[in-house]
Order: C-alpha cells, then sequence, then structure tokens
C-alpha cells in the first residue's frame, strides 16, 4: 500500500487558495499541534480542541472570512503540519481504511486531522489499543465510531468500552435503520458492557419487535433473558446424549445444547422473531443466527439457494452418508432422529437461502413475509421439530 507520503506528493499539485488564517489562530494551533495528542473542532461554537495528556486545550476561531470557508482552511491548516499537504484526509484513503488497512504508524497522525472521517478510519484499523480508542471516541464520539470501537476486544474490555455502549444503549430507542439496531445490539450485548438490569430491561421492551430478538439471537444465543426450561423428554435422552458427548461425539453435543434450556430459549426466540420481521436485513441476520447456532453439524461448506437441495443432502446423511459419529447418534438414539435431521437442516441454513427472492425484489413488512413464506415455512418446521411439537 502507498505510504502517506506518497500520497501527499500526488496531492502537492492540488493545494487550494486563499487558505490564510488570523495570525493569531495560526499561533494558537501551532501550540495545540505541539502539545496534542487529537484535535477536533466544533463547528457550532467555532471552537478548536486539543487532547493533551494533563487536560483538554481549547481555543475560540476568529474567522476573517464565511465560517464555513474559515474551518475548511483550519483544517486544510491541520492536514499541511500533519501530512505535509492540505488536501486532508484523501478520498482514496477512505475506501481502503473504511475496510480497515491501515498501518499502525499513521494512526496518531489522523487523529490530529479534526477529522471525523479519518476518526472512523482510526475506528476500524486493527492494531487499536484502548487508549487510542478513548482519543478516537474524544475525538467524534458518534454511532458509527461506537459501532467500530466495539467491535474490537481490547476495547470492549476497558472504561471507554463501558462508556460508548451506554452512550449506544441511549440512542437505541431512536435509531430508525434495522440494520444499525442490529449492529448496535451485537455490540452492547457483548459480556460485561452494560448492566444486567439494562439488558433484562431492553430485552422485555424488545420483545414484541423481531430486529431486537434477532439481535440477541446473534450476541448471545447461550444467555437468552427469561430462559424457558429443558425440553421435557430431556430426562430420557438427556444421559445418553451427555455420554456420547463427553466421547467426543459433536452430533451429540450440539443436540444435547439444543434440547436443553439455553438451546429451547434460543429456538422460542427464533419463532417468535420470524412473525413479523420487518425487512430484508433482519431477515438474512436471523436466517445466519441459526445457521451459526447449529453451525458445529454443518458438512456441506457450499451454500444453497433452495431448501429442497438441503433437504436431499440431510436425508443422504441420515440414509448413512455421514460421518462414525452422525451413524453413531443415529444408531444408539433412533427415537431422536427427526431432531438429528432437524439439527442438520438448520446447520445448512444462512441467508443464501433468501437470495433468489431478494435479488428481485426489494419489498419490506408484509409483502415481503409473504414473498418468503414458503422459505420459512419448512425451518419453522425444524425448529418446531427440535421443540418437541411434530412428535
Amino acid at each position: 500500500m502507498p505510504g502517506l507520503a506518497d500520497m501527499n506528493v500526488r496531492n502537492s499539485e492540488h493545494k487550494p487558495r486563499n487558505a490564510e488564517l488570523s495570525p493569531e489562530d495560526a499561533l494558537r494551533l501551532q501550540v495545540m499541534l505541539q502539545n496534542a495528542s487529537a484535535i477536533r473542532i466544533d463547528e457550532s461554537r467555532m471552537m478548536v480542541y486539543g487532547l493533551a495528556p494533563d487536560r483538554e486545550m481549547s481555543a475560540e476561531l476568529n474567522p476573517i472570512c464565511h465560517p464555513d470557508r474559515y474551518v475548511e482552511r483550519v483544517r486544510q491548516m491541520l492536514s499541511t503540519q500533519v501530512l505535509g499537504a492540505p488536501g486532508g484526509y484523501p478520498v482514496f484513503i477512505q475506501r481502503w481504511t473504511r475496510t480497515g488497512d491501515i498501518t499502525a504508524a499513521h494512526l496518531d497522525r489522523l487523529l490530529m486531522l479534526a477529522d471525523p472521517e479519518a476518526a472512523l478510519a482510526v475506528a476500524r484499523a486493527p492494531d487499536l489499543d484502548a487508549d487510542l480508542a478513548a482519543r478516537v471516541w474524544w475525538v467524534a464520539p458518534t454511532a458509527e465510531i461506537g459501532r467500530a470501537l466495539l467491535a474490537k476486544r481490547e476495547v470492549v474490555d476497558s472504561a471507554i468500552g463501558r462508556e460508548i455502549a451506554e452512550y449506544l444503549l441511549e440512542l437505541l430507542p431512536f435509531e430508525t435503520e434495522h440494520m444499525y439496531m442490529l449492529q448496535t445490539l451485537e455490540r452492547i450485548l457483548q459480556p460485561g458492557l452494560i448492566p444486567d438490569e439494562r439488558r433484562e430491561r431492553l430485552w422485555r421492551g424488545g420483545r414484541a419487535r423481531s430486529t431486537y430478538l434477532v439481535g440477541f439471537m446473534g450476541a448471545s444465543p447461550e444467555d437468552l433473558p427469561d430462559p424457558l426450561p429443558d425440553r421435557p423428554d430431556l430426562e430420557e435422552y438427556g444421559p445418553k446424549l451427555a455420554e456420547m458427548a463427553a466421547a467426543g461425539n459433536p452430533y451429540a453435543a450440539l443436540l444435547l445444547r439444543a434440547l436443553e434450556s439455553p438451546g429451547q430459549s434460543f429456538l422460542a426466540a427464533a419463532e417468535e422473531a420470524a412473525r413479523r420481521p420487518p425487512d430484508q436485513e433482519v431477515v438474512g441476520s436471523w436466517l445466519n443466527a441459526i445457521g451459526r447456532y447449529f453451525g458445529a453439524a454443518r458438512v456441506y461448506t457450499d451454500q444453497r439457494q433452495e431448501f429442497g437441495p438441503i433437504a436431499e443432502e440431510v436425508d443422504a446423511l441420515c440414509d448413512g452418508g455421514g460421518d462414525e459419529a452422525l451413524r453413531e447418534l443415529l444408531a444408539e438414539l433412533p427415537a431422536l432422529q427427526p431432531e438429528v435431521r432437524a439439527m442438520l437442516t438448520l446447520a445448512h441454513i444462512d441467508d443464501a437461502i433468501v437470495t433468489p427472492i431478494f435479488a428481485r425484489s426489494d419489498a419490506v413488512g408484509s409483502v415481503m413475509r409473504k414473498q418468503i413464506g414458503p422459505v420459512l415455512q419448512p425451518i419453522l418446521e425444524q425448529i418446531a421439530t427440535l421443540r418437541g411439537r411434530n412428535r
């Protein structure tokens, strides 16, 4: 990847005119650049702030032209000092850093640009520690940056992680995009970020919303609030399943997990979430959450865009085509063959199965639910089998 110095040379031909600042502002910004580790601009108040190790620095701007143009000049001056060119955070760098492709050596400098886009690039970078995350959050405390930061384990385990989670939790009721709701839930429901009572309240308030249920399914599938009891017949099958699981049979371990309280709770949430999914994003996340939950039983890695091939492959596995562990489970507990088939089927489910439908339609709401009904129905039948209702 080209370095920032190479990019600065390319941008040097595009220096803007009239980038002058008032003398007092130029001096204050020079002092701030020498002492701060991050800079941000409050455009509404025409203030520049710098984060020093022991204090927060501030400087009131004195525009000598239109305020918007003057703020642009300030950013050009910062960019010239930090990157060697006034172009700021180049568009072509944006494309790379949005996917986290930026080296650690550049991260500190990007936080001196007072540019939210540059801060987002740092938030997505792989070489991010809690201290740098705190500076990013100071520069641009936004929902997008908060979600990016909480994707890092080092941030989740830190005090700044809990602060970000609290911010995202407070903002969640006002989020209108279901994709961002799901992403926020996935981040804030990580262990240790929000208090248990807030988590319980979020669950109770979201029980009627498919998006929230899917968010919980994806974030904490083994620890859903208000857990259901074990499936009643687990007393009969549980000891044998536990014995086989202890001996290393992965199918027995997964089936035992599904029949125990956490699995029954997950399956019940999946059924409830399927009642009124609002859009395609939620449907895809619902399917992927189910596939991940049963992923240990997935045999075929290729995605399937129809239910029929999945059913045929599962039939072949259960009719002797599976590995030794699967044959052992079916031989030892033949009464649970329907559950084994259901488990294998759900293991091969993901969002690819609705791709042919969504490729032809951008429908949402009731129209979308009608379109995907033939796909969801056989999946719900497998869930019902695992919950013991198809016996």
